[in-house]
């Protein structure tokens, strides 16, 4: 064998021992992505399972609240009213302070020229 011969050997071995390597750490590296995957499907199970969870929870305070009376469109229409405190720093005390002028505000109002009227707030509910 040749000295050129082995050289080109020696550099054979070397490209095939890197390709190995590359392989191994291909392989490796789809193990992990498949890993993550699944630890990603599972903490999606997880957090349905915990939004199905407070769904539910939402629908009985609801319920024990007596809301379930109200038809679908009242009930559409006061949660979306209560959306609108998600950007408020401190939602219960506005509601708070809102239903309690509403609640203590005088059923009729009378009008500059005399005539009495209802609320708008009463008339719609």
């Amino acid at each position: 064998m040749t000295r050129h011969q082995r050289l080109a050997d020696k550099e054979a071995a070397l490209k095939q021992h890197l390709a190995d390597q590359e392989a191994a750490r291909q392989q490796q590296l789809a193990a992990t992505r498949k890993q993550i995957a699944q630890l990603q499907a599972q903490q999606r199970e997880e957090e349905r399972k915990a939004r199905t969870r407070r769904q539910a929870h939402i629908g009985r305070l609801a319920d024990q609240a007596g809301l379930l009376a109200w038809d679908d469109a009242t009930l559409h229409a006061a949660f979306a009213c209560l959306a609108q405190l998600l950007t408020a720093p401190n939602p219960v005390a506005l509601l708070d302070v809102v239903l309690r002028d509403l609640l203590e505000a005088p059923l009729y109002a009378t009008a500059a020229d005399g005539h009495s009227l209802v609320r708008e707030e009463v008339a719609r509910g």
